[in-house]
């Protein structure tokens, strides 16, 4: 097995990885090693070879250098650059990642986790603006239904034109396995809600609201927009 070490040169990429990761990508570790011995009538010299890049990072909440070897640089998302601004499709497009590789229960910590890092590396969010250059502090999340196995269960989850993201798996039904009820998955949404809400406020964001189409979970829209004082 043979190894390579390419130093990166700033500005370095914010980059997420499996499990919540976070880090800036200074360097790249290249790992060559062989599937087997020798080289098969029929193949080339580099179908015998596995070559890997895995990210080198710089975390102030974690050893400095650490090579994300769970990760390899291709399955990693980069989702800004130090000392610049992330914009909501970028925070948009992390959320996603963390979903799919981490779960939706731990997005509004990763979400914490992810601003305190931001402010450390002196960067920040930014809010969309509108044709005159004004910042857009109120939100509108469109939510899209799917009924899954006759209704029993649904996916609902926010349109691809909405600004931030939300994703949740529920049963109509009393729920096997750990699935959320709808009434919990409502809340679970209305959680990462908040966690934006907060995480945001002081980029100016005042609210997020939600719609749908569907007339069949307007209640559940209703259920997310209803103010706490109103419960």
């Amino acid at each position: 097995m043979n190894t390579q070490l390419v130093r990166l040169d700033a500005p370095y990429n914010i980059i997420c990885g499996k499990g919540g990761k976070i880090g800036l990508h200074i360097a790249t570790l290249i790992v060559v090693k062989e599937k087997f011995t020798g080289v098969p009538e029929g193949l080339k010299m580099s179908d015998t070879l596995f070559v890997g890049s895995y990210p080198v990072v710089d975390n102030p909440l974690e050893t400095k250098g650490d090579v994300w070897m769970d990760s390899e640089l291709k399955e990693c998302l980069v989702v800004g650059h130090k000392e610049e601004p992330v914009s909501l499709y970028e925070l948009k497009k992390f959320m996603e990642y963390n979903d799919k590789h981490r779960g939706s229960k731990f997005l509004g910590a990763i979400l914490t986790r992810f601003s305190f890092l931001l402010d450390i590396w002196k960067s920040c969010f930014i809010l969309d603006t509108d044709k005159n250059g004004k910042k857009i502090i109120d939100y509108e999340v469109h939510l899209k239904f799917e009924d899954k196995n006759d209704g029993d269960s649904c996916m609902v989850y926010s349109t691809a034109d909405s600004r931030f993201y939300f994703y949740e798996y529920f049963e109509n039904e009393p729920p096997f396995n750990g699935v959320l009820t709808n009434h919990e998955a409502a809340e679970s949404m209305a959680k990462l809600r908040d966690y934006y809400l907060m995480t945001l406020s002081a980029e100016g964001l005042r609210s997020i609201t939600f719609s749908t189409y569907d007339t069949n979970y307007q209640w559940f829209v209703d259920r997310l927009n209803r103010k706490k004082e109103d419960e």
